[in-house]
């Protein structure tokens, strides 16, 4: 395999697995919940939407090294949960839409910089 296919492996594998972080170990039950605009809470959904897209963002900045592909992590992000929460899709679709989000983040990562904070060489 080629030095360039194995570095867009391993940050896919990077983020891939920071998602997974963000998604089921950071997130608390509460932002959840709280980000679903059906559920009645004290603090309004977009608050929760935007703090978990915000937590992604922060994760792809820390594999990247790459501000703006963390802001384009949080907005898309926060897309894809407000359509599942407002059930225009299923949780296996929802999870799906954010490993494709991977694929054209680690794509777009690789061509805008070689190396990502000593990770990947």
């Amino acid at each position: 395999m080629t030095n360039t296919l194995t570095n867009y492996f391993n940050l896919l594998i990077l983020l891939l697995m920071f998602h997974m972080i963000g998604d089921f170990v950071l997130q608390s039950t509460l932002m959840a919940e709280g980000k679903n605009p059906a559920k009645n809470n004290a603090i309004d959904s977009i608050w929760w939407l935007t703090a978990h897209g915000a937590t992604h963002g922060l994760l792809v900045i820390l594999v990247t090294g790459i501000p703006l592909l963390g802001l384009l992590e949080m907005i898309m992000h926060c897309s894809i949960d407000h359509g599942k929460c407002i059930k225009l899709y299923t949780f296996n679709t929802d999870q799906l839409l954010h490993i494709i989000c991977k694929i054209v983040l680690s794509f777009l990562a690789l061509n805008l910089t070689p190396t990502t904070l000593g990770l990947i060489k």
